[in-house]
C-alpha cells in the first residue's frame, strides 16, 4: 500500500519505467510468468485510446487523424501507470500472505482454491465448461488444499527477511517519485 502512491503520481515517464522494472523484477522472483507483449498491449492501447482525443501542439497528421504531443505523454503515462500497478499486484501478493481475522483466513481459502484451479485450467472442456468446472470443484471439495502449518525459525527468519526487503523496496519506490523533483528532468 504505501508503494501506490509512488506510481500514480509518479510525473516522469523515465523513473515510472524504473519503477515498472523493479516491480517486474519482484514478480520474476515470486516466480510469476511475466509476459511482455501484455503489457506492451496494455500501454499500446491506453496510449491510442488517449491519441483520439487530442490536445496539445500537433507532432504528426495522419489524414484527419493528429497524433499531438499532449496526448501521447499523457496516454503513456498512464498505460504505464496502469502496467506498473499490475506488476505490484503480480510482485506482492503470494501464496504467504496471511490477513489477519476471519475474514483474512476466508480470503486465505478463497485464494488457495484459486491457485489450485488455476493449476488445473488444462482440465477445464470449453464445450462443457460448466459441466468441467463443477467436477474439478468437487473433486477440490475432497482435496482441499492443505491446512497452513506451524512456522519453523527458519521460517520466521525468510518473514523477517521479507520485511526488510518490503522496506528496502518502499524506501527505493519513494526515492524514485521524489527524484524527478530534485533532478528537475523535462519527463
Amino acid at each position: 500500500m504505501a508503494i501506490l502512491p509512488t506510481i500514480v503520481l509518479q510525473s516522469s515517464i523515465l523513473f515510472l519505467l524504473l519503477q515498472m522494472g523493479i516491480l517486474a523484477i519482484g514478480a520474476w522472483r515470486a516466480g510469476k510468468h511475466i509476459r511482455p507483449l501484455y503489457y506492451l498491449l496494455l500501454i499500446g492501447s491506453v496510449t491510442f485510446f488517449h491519441l483520439l482525443s487530442p490536445f496539445g501542439e500537433v507532432l504528426y497528421n495522419i489524414g484527419r487523424f493528429s497524433i499531438t504531443d499532449g496526448a501521447l505523454i499523457l496516454g503513456l503515462r498512464k498505460g504505464l501507470v496502469v502496467s506498473t500497478l499490475v506488476l505490484c499486484s503480480l510482485a506482492t501478493v503470494r501464496k504467504e500472505l496471511r490477513l489477519p481475522g476471519q475474514f483474512g483466513r476466508l480470503l486465505s481459502h478463497l485464494f488457495s482454491y484459486l491457485e489450485v484451479l488455476m493449476a488445473h485450467k488444462n482440465r477445464l472442456n470449453r464445450k462443457n465448461l460448466l459441466q468441467s468446472i463443477d467436477s474439478l470443484l468437487l473433486n477440490l471439495l475432497q482435496q482441499p488444499p492443505g491446512a497452513p502449518h506451524r512456522q519453523s525459525s527458519s521460517n520466521r527468519e525468510k518473514r523477517w527477511q521479507g520485511w526488510y526487503m518490503a522496506g528496502l523496496l518502499v524506501l527505493i519506490h519513494w526515492l524514485l517519485a521524489l527524484s524527478p523533483r530534485w533532478f528537475d528532468l523535462p519527463w
